[in-house]
């Protein structure tokens, strides 16, 4: 009876304090307060990155996502060298490096933005659902889109560079 609750113990899911403890050096915790449709807040913990700003927000997967992340990933890796090489010479991340990881961040947001759009107009479906459960759904597994805007915004930022990049396109399939 002892081994079952052994057994029970190591498959339980870890929290995210276990995780750092594992990881001191390359995770640390934060909380992030979302407002459900019901008007209540959330208080949610999700695991960051500390050197690829990467969110990691629980569930059942989550294990192997981090250990992937940290053991596989080569930007970390990369990433996790050269901070380590820059407390060595006493130098902190300079502002052109700053400003090129968020330009990756963004990229990586307007892409992943730009595909729901796209998505959503060729299913048909009307862009004010990006505001309802299928947009919470794309903000809870898309890190990327976690900074997504509400659908007034998507129709009137998102929507007119949509159309013009694939008039262009187009035109450009046309001339060929």
């Amino acid at each position: 009876m002892a081994t079952n609750s052994m057994k029970k113990m190591s498959n339980r899911a870890k929290t995210a304090e276990e995780w750092v403890k594992q990881f001191p050096e390359d995770l640390m915790t934060t909380i992030k307060e979302t407002v459900l449709e019901n008007g209540k807040k959330q208080k949610t913990k999700i695991l960051n990155c500390k050197y690829c700003f990467n969110e990691f927000v629980f569930n059942s997967k989550i294990s192997t996502r981090i250990r992937e992340h940290i053991f596989e990933s080569k930007s970390h890796q990369k990433r996790k060298s050269e901070e380590n090489d820059r407390i060595k010479k006493s130098k902190q991340l300079t502002i052109a490096e700053t400003t090129v990881r968020l330009k990756e961040k963004e990229a990586k947001s307007d892409t992943a933005i730009h595909d729901f759009l796209y998505g959503l107009i060729l299913s048909a479906e009307p862009i004010r659902k990006a505001d309802g459960s299928l947009g919470a759904m794309f903000k809870k597994w898309v890190p990327a889109a976690r900074t997504m805007p509400n659908s007034k915004n998507l129709r009137k930022t998102y929507l007119p560079n949509l159309f013009n990049s694939r008039m262009n396109y187009i035109k450009n399939l046309i001339s060929q």
